[in-house]
C-alpha cells in the first residue's frame, strides 16, 4: 500500500468516528431527543401512566351500596289520638241530673247556691199538685237559692220524650192555675224541655220574677 492510500485510509477510519461519536451525544444515554433535556431535563409520564387512585369502601346509603336492613321484629307503634268528649261543655265537666242544673250567676250577680239535693218527697213549688216522681220522672234533682229572694231549680228525666212533653203541659197548667198564688209571692214559673229532660224554675221575692226565670231557664236549655 503506498502512503498516499494509507492516509486516505486513516481520514475515512476518523472521519467515521467523529460522525458516531456526534449522533451519540446528540441522542443522550436513554434514547430520548434533546430537546427533551433542554425543557428541563425530565422525560414526562403520560398522563396514562399515573396511578389509579385507591377505591375507598361504599358507605352505606351511596348509589350502589347495600342499604342497611331494619331487623324484622322493630315493629313501629302507631300513637292513638285521645278520644274527647262530646256534648256541651256543662254537660261533660257533670253527669246526669246535676249537668242541667244552673249556677247561681243565671241569676243575677248577688244570688248563691244554698243546697242539691234529691227530690225525695219534696214538692219543688206551692203551684205544684205533686212530686216529679208522682208523675213519673225516674231521676230528680232539686237546687235551691238564696239571694235578693228565694228560687229554686228542678232537673227531672223522664223515661221517653213523650212522657217529658205530657208533663211540660202538665207543669204549664199547673202554672196558669196558679197564677193569683205566683202574683201574691211576687214570684215566676217557667219550664223549658229537651228530649225526655225538663228543667223548670221558680223565683220569689223579687222585683221582676220572670226575668230571672227566663234567664236561669236559658241557662239550663243550653246545657243540653
Amino acid at each position: 500500500m503506498t502512503p498516499r492510500t494509507l492516509r486516505r485510509a486513516v481520514s475515512l477510519v476518523l472521519a467515521g468516528a467523529l460522525a458516531l461519536t456526534v449522533t451519540a451525544c446528540g441522542s443522550g444515554d436513554d434514547g430520548a431527543p434533546a430537546s427533551a433535556r433542554d425543557r428541563g431535563g425530565d422525560v414526562r409520564r403520560s398522563p396514562d401512566a399515573s396511578p389509579s387512585p385507591t377505591p375507598r369502601p361504599e358507605e352505606p346509603g351511596e348509589l350502589g351500596a347495600p342499604a342497611k336492613q331494619r331487623p324484622s321484629g322493630d315493629r313501629t307503634k302507631v300513637a292513638q289520638a285521645p278520644v274527647r268528649p262530646r256534648g256541651n261543655a256543662l254537660t261533660v265537666r257533670a253527669t246526669g241530673a246535676d249537668a242541667h242544673l244552673v249556677t247561681p250567676s243565671a241569676l243575677g250577680r248577688r244570688w248563691r247556691e244554698r243546697s242539691t239535693a234529691d227530690e225525695g218527697s219534696r214538692v219543688m213549688s206551692p203551684c205544684h199538685a205533686a212530686t216529679f216522681h208522682d208523675v213519673g220522672a225516674d231521676r230528680v234533682r232539686l237546687r235551691d237559692f238564696g239571694g235578693p229572694g228565694e228560687a229554686v231549680q228542678a232537673a227531672a228525666r223522664f223515661v221517653d220524650h213523650r212522657s217529658a212533653l205530657r208533663i211540660e203541659r202538665v207543669v204549664r197548667a199547673w202554672e196558669r192555675g196558679c197564677a193569683a198564688d205566683l202574683d201574691d209571692r211576687d214570684a215566676a214559673l217557667g219550664v223549658v224541655r229537651h228530649g225526655r229532660w225538663l228543667a223548670v224554675v221558680e223565683v220569689a221575692d223579687v222585683a221582676r220574677p220572670d226575668r230571672q226565670v227566663r234567664r236561669a231557664l236559658d241557662a239550663a236549655a243550653a246545657t243540653f
